[in-house]
């Protein structure tokens, strides 16, 4: 009976600790929602934790090619213990393949049904499809406005502030081959992991990474 009334103590801890977090959360978004989305890039340490305080959370993992991530990450001015791994490229390349092994692990943990796994380049070949995958996955209704989510006039505080305010667009996919001479560091880095070079990069006249 002690061991059982530990055990219920300890799981009344972390709940409580998800609703605290929630409270502070509702105090910081300056509109009233009912749902909504923490992206931090350092939320894949905690998923473990996650599970714990807020057993009904869903995690939504977007995946990309793992060399236009590093270069995503490293055109970013992150600040803190993020611009330890994003301002070198080879150094990005290593966290990248910790970062994947990690995800790996909290998919063999975590209850299924916990980690969807959007993958971008899927997304931007098909938006619609794949927007409606994510919708039920989180278990909301589809509405038509999500697929104009560059006309919503809400505040927008994060890097991809410029990416929001626009359509959907695959300009940034592969990007990485305009730049390929440049990155056998990256890629040697990378190991397994890095993708093979065997089609040019798509012809656009947009830049964003």
């Amino acid at each position: 009976l002690g061991q059982s009334r530990a055990q219920e103590a300890k799981v009344e801890m972390f709940l409580a600790a998800g609703s605290n977090y929630v409270k502070v959360m509702r105090d910081t978004i300056p509109v009233h929602t009912k749902h909504f989305t923490d992206k931090m890039l350092d939320n894949l340490w905690s998923l473990g934790w996650v599970g714990l305080m807020l057993p009904r959370a869903k995690v939504i993992h977007c995946v990309r090619n793992p060399v236009d991530t590093c270069l995503s990450a490293h055109k970013q001015p992150l600040e803190g213990s993020m611009a330890l791994w994003t301002a070198d490229l080879t150094v990005c390349a290593r966290y990248f393949r910790i970062y994947t092994e990690m995800m790996d692990f909290w998919h063999k943990v975590l209850p299924e049904g916990t980690i969807l796994d959007v993958h971008y380049e899927n997304l931007v070949e098909n938006q619609k499809e794949q927007t409606q995958r994510l919708l039920e996955f989180v278990g909301l209704a589809w509405e038509d406005e999500t697929m104009e989510f560059h006309k919503d006039n809400g505040t927008v505080a994060t890097a991809s502030v410029a990416q929001v305010r626009k359509p959907m667009y695959n300009s940034s996919v592969r990007r990485w081959k305009r730049y390929e001479k440049f990155l056998g560091p990256m890629f040697e880095a990378l190991g397994d992991l890095a993708p093979v070079s065997d089609t040019p990069a798509p012809e656009t006249s947009r830049t964003e990474l």
